[in-house]
């Protein structure tokens, strides 16, 4: 199994973990996300990789961060740490969107 492989089946675990403790459907992530329903079924059945800008959305959406959806594991971090981490992932998400 090559590494992008393995890596994108850790990412769509934890999506998928997250998506249920959040009771969100994939089609309520692509309208909360603006990210077409469409794309989201290619990630789930792998057709297709989410790409950096659409994680950043994700994890702004599910209040989570890029770094657990790629590894299941959140690095320990301050509170101001986590409170500009939060206003850099809103900057780039209202960057994606406009």
């Amino acid at each position: 199994m090559s590494v992008l492989i393995f890596a994108m089946n850790i990412f769509l675990e934890n999506l998928k973990k997250e998506l249920h403790n959040k009771k969100l459907t994939q089609k309520e992530l692509a309208e909360k996300t603006g990210i077409s329903v469409n794309t989201i079924r290619g990630w789930f059945s792998k057709d297709l990789t989410p790409d950096v800008f659409s994680a950043v959305k994700i994890a702004s959406i599910l209040d989570t961060t890029t770094e657990f959806l790629a590894t299941g594991k959140n690095s320990d971090t301050n509170d101001s740490a986590k409170k500009e981490l939060s206003a850099l992932k809103a900057k780039l998400l209202e960057l994606a969107t406009s």
